[in-house]
């Protein structure tokens, strides 16, 4: 798979895209042991890294360690809040993606117990990069008072 994934760099490299590696569940780079193999095999010239935060923390990695050791590869984050105990859970009784979205497992990124502003925080201090915040399924009944309420904590986070 680390084979494929370096082609497909090197095609994307050739005609001027940066590409980044982005570990996600239910897809070939879901944990920290994956994500770390890969980027570990392809140098940096080759393939970026876009964490994910919820995504990555609900697949057990330390996503802060993550962070701060492949930093300079990062040139975009997804800012994800989850709960960890509703993903502990689903593990715990083997749960698919949609009963374990369903029993709350996201919410906006002030909300509960991903430390965000931590990982964040391992970014270096000449980030230039993109922050987004990404919330799958609201806590806030009202999507764009979800949005505006993320907006306003992500000023006064960051």
């Amino acid at each position: 798979m680390t084979e494929l994934i370096g082609r497909i760099c090197d095609a994307m490299v050739a005609e001027g895209v940066r590409p980044c590696l982005h570990p996600h569940v239910g897809t070939w780079v879901e944990t920290e042991e994956e994500g770390r193999a890969v980027l570990d095999a392809l140098p940096e010239s080759r393939l970026g890294f876009l964490p994910d935060t919820g995504h990555l923390a609900w697949a057990g990695a330390d996503v802060a360690g993550l962070v701060k050791d492949y930093a300079d590869r990062i040139p975009f984050v997804h800012v994800k809040d989850c709960r960890l105990s509703v993903a502990a859970e689903g593990r715990e009784k083997g749960w698919d993606y949609r009963q374990t979205v369903l029993a709350g497992l996201w919410v906006e990124p002030w909300r509960d117990e991903l430390d965000l502003t931590g990982i964040i925080g391992n970014l270096p201090d000449a980030f230039d990069g993109w922050l987004m915040v990404e919330v799958d399924r609201p806590d806030i009944t009202d999507p764009y008072e979800s949005a505006q309420a993320s907006a306003r904590w992500m000023r006064a986070a960051f």
